[in-house]
């Protein structure tokens, strides 16, 4: 039987339910995180109040009219002195991971992903498997005595299961540590190409070449451009380089996956376990000549699957200088902890470009032709090692 209708002037018609606005999710990392901040910080004042409790032997009103304990309740404190729960291993009974585990389990996960090998939710949910089970391992070598953290209930279902934890428990994990102030939150590999393109606008290109200290200034300033004609007298003296990443292995393909990360950085790779890569750097100088390469691996040791039978004819590196096909056959091989460039690596190439100039140079007086004049411009990207030099000559200055 259909409902009756309103009757005329019986009131206002119920308002339609209002739609919500985009940015006030509650399931947001910052929504996420605002509510952990605050559970936390009333968890611990709750612990504090009993402890207070206990200490004085005083009731729960009497906690709470010292205003000592501003995000405590007074039906909490209660609650908590009715449980004894003076505990501060975990902020519920039912939490999964005592407070210290979390900690170092999330601190494991950041470790992973500052190694460049960021792991997602399922292998940090193996580990978690792996903390609950030396815990329980622990007990039963204590036999469940004093300083022992029994599993809950949660913790022993964790452990009997297979496969990843709940979204709900990992969403919550996340924002729990970030309330804790450890920066962790999930993200994805996104291509460098994607992000630079999206910093390249034209008012930025445009003060790279003529800004202050735009490229234009620069070559001025060091004597190749003519300020009048803007014609740049020897092209030699102009370098520019470059790395590129060498996969070792097979590339990944697909779909990637969400892992743990540091907050507000850049996941530098979603799986390095079978993909290995070494970087290749070039220098050129306006002229075209190739002032050989930099190899930067992790390997100390150059193994088979990194050599190759070179073609009959092709050149070797033997450190001479060709000027009929414009290059000089060097090759530097520097080593770091994950095969990318740094500080020390960079270093280390800025002193071969160097003597490689120079020996060019050298070449080009005894073929009969004009030596380089110094000093020369190496153009580079902003990338970490170069910000990283620029800092310690900063520091010494």
């Amino acid at each position: 039987m259909p409902a009756p209708r309103r009757a005329a002037g019986s009131g206002a018609a119920p308002e339609p339910p209002k739609k919500r606005k985009a940015g006030q999710q509650s399931h947001t990392n910052k929504a996420l995180t605002a509510r952990a901040i605050e559970i936390v910080a009333s968890r611990e004042d709750v612990r504090d109040a009993v402890a207070w409790c206990a200490s004085t032997g005083q009731g729960a009103k009497a906690a709470m009219r010292t205003g000592n304990f501003p995000h405590a309740t007074l039906g909490k404190v209660r609650q908590a002195l009715l449980q004894g729960s003076t505990a501060c291993d975990r902020d519920h009974h039912l939490q999964i991971l005592t407070n210290l585990e979390r900690i170092r389990v999330a601190e494991w996960a950041l470790a992973c992903a500052d190694n460049h090998k960021p792991q997602g939710n399922a292998a940090i949910s193996e580990k978690i498997r792996e903390v609950l089970r030396a815990r329980h391992a622990a007990n039963k070598k204590r036999k469940y005595g004093k300083g022992c953290v029994r599993l809950n209930k949660c913790e022993t279902q964790a452990v009997n299961s297979q496969g990843v934890l709940s979204h709900t428990f990992f969403s919550h994990f996340y924002a729990w540590c970030r309330a804790k102030e450890v920066g962790i939150e999930l993200g994805v590999d996104r291509a460098q190409d994607v992000r630079r393109a999206r910093k390249m606008k034209e008012s930025t290109v445009q003060n790279h070449f003529y800004g202050e200290f735009g490229l234009e200034a620069e070559l001025v300033h060091a004597g190749i451009m003519d300020p009048t004609t803007k014609v740049i007298g020897d092209p030699r003296r102009v370098l520019n380089a470059d790395e590129t990443p060498q996969p070792l292995d097979m590339a990944q393909k697909g779909r990637k996956a969400k892992v743990a990360k540091r907050q507000g950085s850049a996941v530098r790779t979603s799986d390095t376990e079978n993909k290995e890569t070494l970087t290749v750097n070039m220098c050129w100088d306006l002229s075209g000549f190739n002032y050989g390469v930099q190899l930067v691996t992790k390997r100390k040791t150059l193994s088979d699957d990194m050599l190759i039978a070179a073609p009959a004819g092709a050149g070797q590196f033997d450190d001479k200088i060709d000027l009929a096909h414009l290059q000089l056959r060097s090759c530097l091989i520097s080593r770091t902890k994950e095969g990318i460039q740094t500080e020390e690596s960079f270093i280390q190439y800025l002193k071969a470009v160097d003597a490689w100039v120079t020996q060019r140079s050298e070449a080009e007086v005894e073929a009969g032709g004009e030596a380089i004049l110094r000093p020369v411009v190496l153009m580079l990207d902003n990338h970490a090692s170069r910000f990283a030099l620029w800092r310690r000559c900063a520091r010494r200055s």
